[in-house]
């Protein structure tokens, strides 16, 4: 499993229109493959809106996008909108459950650390004995 986390920088006051059109594509994309998350900022870095897509892999990421594409099911027409755009891929922790439906939030917190090579282990023994 590989988690696709997208964070757009947005110009100023375009968040709603961003999500907007956003919503207008995302009916047909969930054709396509499960959205895991969507997010906007309201403190720290503002005019951001986050999310995440769960594929299997690489391939099946690739796979899926050009689909989509193809269908003309994505992307939204929000590029207007785009200051900058970051895209990473995620491995889950061998403790973390697959993302799946359910009502939590409104609220989220999300933090970055920043670790000296080599402490990535320690760190996810650290964090499994705490959360799994």
């Amino acid at each position: 499993m590989i988690y696709e986390f997208r964070t757009y920088d947005l110009i100023p006051r375009s968040v709603p229109d961003f999500e907007n059109g956003f919503a207008e594509k995302l009916p047909g994309r969930l054709g396509f493959s499960p959205l895991g998350g969507l997010w906007h900022t309201e403190f720290g870095p503002l005019n951001q809106v986050l999310h995440i897509w769960p594929y299997e892999n690489i391939a099946a990421r690739d796979e899926t996008r050009a689909k989509a594409v193809a269908a003309g099911a994505w992307p939204p027409n929000t590029s207007q909108f785009i200051a900058n755009m970051n895209t990473e891929i995620l491995l889950p922790a061998p403790f973390m459950q697959p993302l799946g439906e359910r009502k939590i939030g409104p609220i989220y917190e999300m933090r970055t650390y920043t670790y000296n090579p080599g402490d990535i282990p320690k760190v996810i023994e650290a964090w499994g004995g705490a959360i799994g």
